[in-house]
């Protein structure tokens, strides 16, 4: 982890400071509010440093979402602002889930002739192969700039990554795995939008227009 991914982290910190001293007993559950979007909104920036430590999480693949069924019956959800691949049996019980190098951008998503998932990540112009656990399967590929690739269709078009050599096989759109009542409890991580809802109403009424301009200062003794 370098200093640059640190940053989300410290800023993190920082905001949990700034409510632990002022919090009061009658403004504690928007200052909860207010940390909580604060956590949903850096959070992407620095989840995905943790690796395959958080393979066991299921994340909520609510927004932001694209899901597809591979021909064996496997279900896999792209969740974009996270960068995260989940995996899921048939009857959509999460079975694991990993991180791609998409750089917090759009990433498309397919399932090769070989049982590979593959990621296509427009920011980091990579494509990447994983197995149906999250381990690399095969070398990453660079995909060039003028490769007609259209990134917000969700999903691979095969006649789209052919000229890098690569065959798909037919991956159906379906709708979103319901997400667990556990798995809810990560809800700041549902969408950045909603963590930015979050910030500016839990920070208003916790802290006012005032505090709003007391955290963007480096504490003072």
């Amino acid at each position: 982890m370098t200093a640059i991914q640190l940053i989300p982290i410290g800023f993190v910190l920082y905001a949990a400071w700034y409510c632990w001293r002022h919090v009061t007993r009658s403004n504690f559950l928007f200052c909860l509010l207010f940390l909580s979007g604060v956590i949903g909104f850096m959070g992407p920036f620095f989840i995905p440093q943790f690796g395959k430590s958080l393979s066991w999480l299921e994340f909520p693949a609510i927004s932001m979402t694209t899901t597809i069924r591979a021909e064996d019956g496997t279900i896999y959800a792209a969740i974009e602002h996270l960068d995260r691949i989940q995996a899921y049996d048939r009857e959509g019980n999460f079975i694991t889930g990993w991180f791609v190098d998409a750089h917090g951008g759009i990433f498309l998503i397919g399932v090769t002739k070989e049982g590979y998932v593959a990621a296509a990540s427009a920011r980091s112009d990579q494509l990447e192969f994983f197995t149906k656990v999250g381990e690399p399967a095969r070398k990453t590929v660079h995909i060039p700039d003028d490769t007609d690739v259209d990134f917000f269709g969700d999903v691979m078009k095969a006649k789209e990554f052919a000229p890098l050599g690569l065959t798909l096989t037919y991956s159906k759109v379906v709708p979103n795995p319901a997400p667990p009542i556990t798995t809810l409890l990560l809800f700041p991580l549902i969408n950045p939008f909603m963590a930015w809802a979050f910030i500016g109403i839990g920070g208003l009424a916790a802290f006012g227009l005032k505090g709003f301009d007391n955290i963007s200062r480096w504490p003072r003794s």
